[in-house]
């Protein structure tokens, strides 16, 4: 007679832990019962030994990495190893295209207007050149010297030569102070400037200037090109009043 499968909830079995056969089975009514539990569970599902060293094996592998992480959190960084060679970059600070302390040598050509009768020292207009040394003691505020050279023709009202020779070569000298006002990330300074000086072409002129101007870095803080105009004021000299002339300058400069 084949086996019967009763739940060993059952409250008969329960209350009848005795009734077995020879082999250790429960019997009811001369029959054998067989526990549901053991006789329906899968083997697979059976613990082993074998499995229960891995499970052990592998929550504690699982708890140590749990630990680690914890501990580099801690720390406050994290640290990752590609087993290449690690470089450093360095970050190296723009240099400025303006700066306090320079000095500055220009070198410039000139081309000075006036109204005939007006300019004094000369007729009309003058062609030449000049050079000029200048110092920023801030990236504001500076001062400067020029001179300059220039080939005209006396004016008629002051010649101090024969008609038919009226040529002439006027030196010019002057100081100036300058404000300027860099534009770092064109590498632009506009200016304005002021100052005094005097002429010489025989006789001797005093006179006051002012003028504007644009200066262009090409390389900080080594080389620039710059343009300016300036209004010369020379006076009243033998009852002829407001003496002047206005002269445009385009050159180098070079910084050190």
């Amino acid at each position: 007679m084949g086996a019967q499968i009763l739940d060993e909830r059952d409250p008969f079995i329960g209350a009848n832990p005795h009734l077995t056969d020879q082999s250790g089975s429960a019997l009811l009514g001369g029959r054998e019962v067989i526990p549901c539990n053991t006789a329906q569970m899968p083997l697979r599902h059976r613990p082993t030994p074998t499995n229960q060293s891995n499970h052990m094996k592998n929550t504690a592998l699982s708890l140590l990495t749990l630990a680690g992480l914890a501990a580099t959190v801690h720390a406050g960084e994290t640290t990752v190893s590609s087993g290449k060679e690690m470089k450093q970059t360095t970050t190296v600070a723009e240099e400025p295209c303006f700066k306090a302390g320079e000095w500055e040598f220009d070198t410039f050509g000139q081309y000075s207007v006036g109204k005939s009768g007006h300019s004094g020292i000369f007729q009309e207009h003058g062609w030449g050149g000049g050079v000029g040394v200048n110092y920023f003691c801030t990236r504001y505020f500076g001062v400067g010297i020029d001179a300059a050279w220039l080939a005209a023709n006396e004016d008629r009202g002051f010649a101090r030569h024969e008609a038919n020779d009226q040529r002439t070569t006027i030196h010019n000298f002057s100081g100036s102070v300058i404000l300027r006002l860099p534009i770092e990330h064109t590498c632009l300074a506009p200016y304005i400037y002021a100052g005094g000086g005097f002429h010489v072409d025989g006789e001797q002129w005093a006179s006051v200037h002012g003028g504007v101007g644009l200066e262009y870095r090409i390389k900080p803080n080594k080389l620039g090109i710059f343009l300016d105009a300036r209004w010369t004021y020379l006076g009243d000299r033998e009852e002829r009043d407001d003496l002047n002339f206005f002269s445009a300058r385009a050159g180098f400069r070079i910084i050190f």
